[in-house]
């Protein structure tokens, strides 16, 4: 755990909302406005196994509301990027969908064929929507990359414009960006093959946002916004519950970042995977794919993965941690009961009411339990399965070269004082540096204070931290200059 978490230590009642030590006023504010118009906080008054038709609705609400809410935070990071470039480079914007890998953690050798019969044989199939037959996925880079000669610039296409010289004023969406419906994909990764790719995944808590969240975006880009060199940003989508459950949503994610290889790669006689400039970014919920992704990537292509950078962990089912338990009252937009009602429908655990043991009133062992999952991710159908550390990746990690610094990833997380899953985040560090010794020059761990991603968007020296780090490892060539000259 990190320093400044050792000074909770000894405390045994939760921080209220108005009086949290590590959250300012400016962002308990912020969180009463956001709630008023998302109310995360109702969602665990319904089932989140068998959804009602009010809970459907309910649902539907909260996320229309949230992504009514994306394009003004777009529009200004799309912005700050095109102005990174000369000329003002515009943003381009591509939509793309692939077939779905249903059967890639067989594929992978990750999940046996023992295992999947009994998760099978368990589960009431009827009552399940179907799988999704595809993966959506999203491209943002800037429209330098489409040069004169290139033959992506010829195929590339708007609704209502003959070319990107028109769809430049005519064709813009209102985050700022402008969409073409073409793209040759295999001809264009093949051609800027040396361009850095940053694979997004969203958060949400597996039930309420999109890959539009623009989040990921703001994060992703400041490297190429320090820099002024290009990158190409992938975000992906994912199967969201309580429509769908695990292990759908890390299928798709799993999906997503082969597709992104095998278009960097090429073809079998031209793959040198440990060259392609792979790296991968998660934000709360998304940090649960992007953990996945970056250990089993380790596991099947070591070297493939140069970076993964972790905002606010979500990682830990039971949701039982003395950060859960410290922040229980004081967080009100990302409500603990919430989180917790998001892996229920992730996993399909029941709901669990634990009462206080009065007698145990000041033992944290004990308060952890009140009303977590504890119990219930205890008798999970996953729980003992190859499946575990696709839920948890700090359950199985990689035993082999994380402290190898020429094939290990770089990997940052960033955690923060007042976020329940403060904990989550401190544990994968401490996992990484203790059980699997990745070096100091490997392993990144920013920690500040705030609630939830609120409080390192609000740190302007952790941003900047995070965005030097980043670029020595994305641009280690243009970093450099800069430090020489």
């Amino acid at each position: 755990m990190s320093a400044a978490s050792l000074l909770d230590k000894d405390r045994t009642k939760p921080y209220s909302f108005w009086f949290h030590p590590y959250v300012s006023f400016t962002e308990m504010f912020i969180q009463i406005l956001v709630l008023i118009q998302i109310p995360l906080y109702i969602l665990p008054r319904y089932s989140a196994i068998e959804p009602t038709d009010e809970l459907k609705t309910k649902l539907k609400k909260i996320r229309d509301s949230l992504r009514s809410s994306f394009d003004s935070p777009a529009r200004s990071d799309i912005l700050k990027w095109s102005k990174a470039f000369s000329g003002d480079c515009e943003i381009i914007q591509f939509k793309f969908s692939i077939p779905a890998r249903r059967d890639i953690l067989q594929d992978w050798g990750i999940v046996s064929e023992k295992d999947k019969e009994k998760v099978v044989a368990s589960s009431n199939n009827d009552k399940y929507n179907p799988p999704p037959p595809t993966v959506e996925l999203m491209l943002h880079f800037p429209a330098n990359l489409l040069t004169k000669d290139s033959k992506d610039l010829s195929e590339a296409r708007t609704k209502d414009s003959k070319d990107l010289s028109e769809a430049r004023t005519r064709g813009a969406n209102k985050n700022g960006t402008i969409s073409v419906q073409n793209l040759d994909l295999a001809n264009f990764f093949q051609e800027h093959r040396t361009v850095p790719v940053v694979v997004y995944y969203h958060g949400g808590g597996f039930t309420a946002c999109t890959y539009e969240e623009p989040t990921g975006l703001a994060l992703a880009i400041q490297p190429s916004i320090q820099t002024g060199q290009p990158l190409i940003l992938v975000s992906a989508e994912y199967a969201i519950s309580p429509e769908y459950h695990f292990p759908v949503a890390v299928e798709d994610s799993l999906t997503a970042i082969e597709f992104i290889r095998s278009l960097m790669s090429g073809p079998p006689h031209q793959n040198q995977v440990e060259k392609i400039p792979l790296h991968i970014l998660g934000i709360s919920a998304g940090c649960q794919f992007a953990s996945v992704v970056t250990m089993e990537c380790h596991r099947r292509f070591p070297g493939l993965i140069k970076s993964s950078v972790l905002i606010s962990p979500m990682l830990d089912p039971a949701a039982d941690s003395v950060s859960f338990y410290l922040n229980s009252k004081s967080s009100w937009f990302i409500t603990v009961g919430w989180l917790r009602w998001c892996w229920q429908a992730f996993l399909e655990m029941p709901k669990q009411r634990n009462a206080v043991n009065h007698k145990n009133k000041n033992n944290m062992e004990e308060l952890r339990k009140v009303d977590s999952n504890q119990s219930a991710w205890a008798a999970s159908k996953w729980r003992g399965t190859s499946y575990e550390r696709l839920i948890n990746p700090i359950l199985d990690l990689p035993t082999k070269d994380l402290n190898d610094d020429h094939v290990a990833p770089s990997i940052l997380v960033a955690t923060q004082e007042g976020d329940p899953l403060r904990d989550d985040g401190c544990a994968l560090v401490q996992a990484l540096q203790n059980e699997r010794k990745m070096s100091e020059s490997k392993l990144k761990h920013i920690h500040t204070a705030g609630s939830h991603v609120f409080g390192l968007m609000f740190d302007k020296n952790a941003m900047s931290t995070l965005a030097s780090w980043w670029s020595e490892i994305i641009f280690p060539a243009s970093t450099n200059t800069t430090k020489s000259s």
